[in-house]
């Protein structure tokens, strides 16, 4: 089973080409200066994958600071006090493992 998505891809590239197989580029500045800031970009990641780095060196690349918190084992309240406080002082906040917080999603 491990290998049925390898295979896939392989298969789907010889074929059709590599256009549909691969993923396509990341581009997250360009990302960004299409959202808003009422809007918050959402990554749903496949495992392994962890776009920290990359949000990290946009907000350097723009002198903007990003509080990062790692929800679950009760950081909740820290990242609610670090969402109010970005909203009031124009930070970035990156939360991590927002899958933990399923009682956030009513709100």
């Amino acid at each position: 089973p491990d290998r049925v998505v390898f295979a896939a891809s392989a298969f789907v590239s010889k074929n059709l080409g590599a256009a549909f197989a691969d993923p396509p580029s990341f581009d997250l500045a360009k990302i960004y200066h299409k959202s808003t800031s009422k809007t918050p970009l959402i990554f749903v990641l496949s495992p392994g994958v962890d776009p920290t780095e990359q949000v990290q060196m946009l907000a350097d690349s723009m002198s903007r600071h990003v509080f990062q918190v790692a929800l679950g084992q009760g950081q909740a309240p820290v990242a609610v006090k670090a969402i109010k406080d970005a909203q009031k002082d124009g930070y970035w906040v990156l939360l991590a493992n927002c899958h933990l917080m399923l009682s956030w999603m009513p709100d």
